[in-house]
């Protein structure tokens, strides 16, 4: 994984083609994170607006004129034609796959990973519903509880059998905590291979940029060495020294 830079582009395969080098959700990303990056370069008056609704300077201009109700919301604009092939692949293909990469492209990697995740928790639901309706047939305890709920004379036949060393509800329960372990484990497992595949992996970490309605004076990060907005350090210690360390004390 690289970050990619437009005059080292001949080191990327399919660079030339944004079209292919890009997906549709990567292009309107970048669209939007340029949108969230626009700040007032000097103090300006919104026209239109009482004199109060003013941007400072620095300020994130989307985030003014949203909370001045001048922009509701950005949605980007639908693309009929690769919208109609998502549904084919979707509704008309494979019933017990679907099509991630394709919703990947199209929709971005965090709507891809909720798909991702509900096709692989429906799929793990299934060896405790197996195991549910074994307990179900075959567990003593559990038709003594049903037949209770029917007839009381049936109940108290059952209830003259001996009972067994190991009871369902006891199998189940040591069945639910293992396989819930082993779950989460497999499902880190394949979060971690589709963020390989999707070019996520790590980029949280990475590319983290301040976010758009932070404040502070322009300065260098002392870490990745760019220019962005810097919250003094004695502020920072003083709010914790003043909220966060009474606060969590006093819940303590």
């Amino acid at each position: 994984m690289e970050a990619f830079a437009y005059d080292d582009r001949k080191h990327f395969r399919d660079s030339e083609n944004m079209e292919v080098f890009l997906t549709s959700a990567e292009r309107q990303y970048i669209i939007k994170y340029e949108l969230d990056g626009l700040r007032a370069q000097k103090d300006l008056r919104i026209p239109g607006l009482l004199d109060s609704c003013t941007l400072q300077k620095r300020d994130s201009i989307w985030q003014k004129l949203r909370a001045a109700g001048v922009v509701v919301d950005i949605f980007p604009l639908h693309h009929p034609g690769k919208l109609k092939d998502l549904s084919e692949a979707w509704y008309c293909g494979n019933q017990l796959a679907q099509p991630l990469d394709k919703v990947n492209e199209y929709f971005g990697s965090s709507v891809a990973f909720y798909f991702s995740f509900l096709d692989f928790y429906t799929w793990s639901l299934l060896p405790p519903a197996i195991l549910g309706l074994f307990i179900a047939y075959f567990s003593r305890e559990v038709q003594r509880e049903m037949l209770q709920s029917v007839s009381s004379s049936q109940a108290e036949e059952v209830q003259n059998e001996p009972e067994p060393l190991i009871s369902g509800h006891m199998l189940q329960a040591v069945f639910s905590m293992l396989w819930s372990t082993v779950v989460m484990e497999l499902w880190k497992r394949r979060s971690s291979s589709l963020s390989y595949r999707w070019g996520t992996l790590n980029l949280a970490e990475r590319f983290a940029e301040p976010r758009p309605g932070f404040h502070g004076d322009l300065g260098v990060n002392p870490v990745t060495g760019r220019m962005e907005p810097l919250f003094p350090e004695w502020k920072r210690d003083l709010r914790m020294a003043l909220v966060s360390v009474p606060a969590v004390g006093l819940f303590l």
